[in-house]
């Protein structure tokens, strides 16, 4: 038995927000223990970038993006 609520509500988020693999401005950090292809609303299907949702790597990638925001970026 697997458990599929996690990766199917990320799937219904990328959809609600017509998450598209190229041409796409806007950046998101997806924190999973899994790896998730997707098929966005263009047809074009793809592996989603992730970042392994360990203490260590959420830790930095907060720090980074707390710097990021104090130089303005």
């Amino acid at each position: 038995m697997t458990i599929e609520g996690p990766k199917n509500d990320l799937l219904l988020l990328l959809r609600h927000v017509q998450y598209r693999h190229q041409g796409e401005d806007r950046q998101f950090l997806i924190f999973t223990d899994f790896d998730v292809d997707f098929e966005d609303h263009t047809g074009f299907t793809g592996a989603i970038s992730r970042i392994p949702a360990t203490r260590d790597d959420i830790e930095d990638r907060i720090r980074g993006t707390m710097r990021d925001m104090e130089r303005g970026e």
